[in-house]
């Protein structure tokens, strides 16, 4: 898949150089149609992978990235209950082998980390000072080691946790060019992507207005060093994480491949630093559609069999593969619309799969149970796209159907996958009603990095209808 994109997009520029054009390139067509005040290019960031039965190769790749040095410190994030896998004891090994290594181990991440969680592990990280981080869990795993690695190398003025923290709940300064350790991540989930991202998402304590939110870090400096992706880790999955995981995948999809396209976002300043959140993009595109087609013909199959080794694989590498669309093009209206549900949890815990010592809304959960209402709103935005989404995911009668249809086919086929993953029905099953509808609509319009990466414009009155239409589902 990455050869055959590689080519094309080699392809591409070399089209563009023989024939430049006034204004952006031979990709600004279509959707991506040229606007009078939108950009003119978009940016990809990679990260080095290594996929397959790679678990004990991490030695080998740690002493690669410190060059040979001996005498090294190494930070190895997990959480207690991954600390007790064979996945943990295969890297632990790899690692140990390796002479000059002084491991450090920090099993203290919180599933669905806070700020509070990352201002722990930053100043864990700030003691250790290593000389290399490897990460190896979930999302909240890598989240967390790249906060760590961010805070606890660079502290902000007056440790000031909302210094680098995304505008308009924090300051959204910079991170730093230099300095940051390299960072290996070993995802064992099948859905954040993070190990392709510059993305570190948490849940904000106390704040002005966003209280109990989640919002995070974004910087393609986060973006870890190596991912290795070994396929093996999705056989100890819990059948609630495969699903929720794999939910995720589905919504990143959806919401790269329908966001806002690049040439309608406007020119960064300076114009090379574009965000992230650029927007859809061809380069996204490719990602975002293949992992579409593999949720398509897999992710049914993930949900209803646990022994179906297959269809838990064809699903981690789903999720890699959009991780590098997503971390490019950006999420939008159902993440948006999640972080304050996931954020504000009252008492809800998943009766297995995840810890019960908090309340928690696992996030794939969140989102998916938000993303109907979402999509049959950005529908009128990008109506064939949606419905190219909804053929994927091989929804009936997406084939024969109106364009208008599109974000309503979408949305049925999305609830039909949470039935049968026995989901929640809606967000009134974690305790919300009409009462809390303005604290969810206020904190969800604060979450402007997403919710502007929309195909439309966004106002707070659709917010609020958006949530009460994820009331109840079915």
């Amino acid at each position: 898949f990455f050869l055959m994109l590689s080519r094309v997009l080699s392809r591409r520029v070399s089209v563009v150089g023989q024939h430049a054009r006034s204004l952006g390139s031979c990709c600004a067509q279509g959707y991506f149609a040229e606007t009078e005040h939108g950009d003119t290019a978009f940016s990809v960031r990679t990260v080095h992978l290594n996929y397959g039965k790679v678990l004990e190769e991490v030695g080998e790749y740690t002493s690669r990235l410190l060059k040979g040095k001996t005498n090294v410190r190494v930070a190895l994030f997990t959480d207690k209950n991954l600390k007790e896998t064979t996945h943990y004891g295969i890297v632990s090994q790899a690692l140990q082998k390796k002479a000059g290594f002084d491991i450090h181990v920090y099993d203290q991440v919180r599933i669905e980390p806070t700020d509070l969680s990352f201002s722990h592990a930053a100043q864990w990280c700030s003691d250790v000072k290593p000389d290399i981080c490897i990460s190896l869990g979930g999302g909240s795993v890598m989240d967390t080691a790249k906060a760590a690695l961010l805070y606890g190398t660079h502290p902000p003025p007056d440790n000031d946790f909302f210094y680098y923290v995304n505008k308009p709940v924090g300051q959204g300064n910079p991170v730093p060019e230099e300095g940051l350790p390299p960072h290996i991540a070993i995802p064992t989930t099948a859905g954040t992507g993070s190990e392709c991202t510059g993305f570190a998402i948490c849940k904000i304590t106390e704040h002005p207005t966003s209280a109990l939110s989640k919002t995070g870090i974004a910087s393609a400096l986060l973006c870890p060093t190596l991912a290795v992706v070994d396929p093996r880790v999705t056989l100890t999955m819990p059948s609630t994480v495969v699903a929720a995981s794999g939910f995720d995948v589905l919504c990143h999809a959806v919401e790269s491949y329908t966001a806002k396209p690049y040439t309608r976002r406007e020119k960064a300043n300076p114009q090379h630093m574009r965000p992230l959140n650029q927007g859809a993009n061809p380069y996204a595109d490719f990602a975002c559609i293949e992992a579409l087609r593999v949720c398509g013909e897999f992710f049914e199959r993930a949900i209803v069999d646990d022994t179906d080794e297959e269809a838990r694989e064809k699903m981690l590498w789903a999720s890699t593969i959009v991780g590098t669309a997503m971390g490019n093009a950006g999420v939008a209206v159902p993440h948006g619309l999640s972080y304050p549900v996931c954020g504000h949890v009252k008492d809800y815990a998943p009766s297995s799969g995840y810890p019960k010592e908090n309340p928690i809304i696992p996030h794939g959960m969140g989102v998916s149970i938000c993303a109907p209402a979402a999509v049959r709103v950005t529908a009128s935005g990008c109506p064939d796209r949606h419905m190219k989404c909804a053929q994927l995911l091989k929804s009936e009668n997406s084939n024969d159907a109106s364009l208008d249809d599109a974000g309503e086919l979408l949305a049925q086929e999305i609830i039909r996958l949470l039935q049968l993953a026995k989901f929640p029905n809606g967000i009134s099953a974690f305790g919300f009603n009409d009462n809390d509808l303005d604290s969810l609509s206020t904190a969800c319009f604060q979450q402007k990095r997403v919710i502007d990466n929309a195909p439309i414009n966004v106002s707070e009155e659709q917010i609020v209808h958006m949530y009460k239409d994820s009331a109840t589902l079915w």
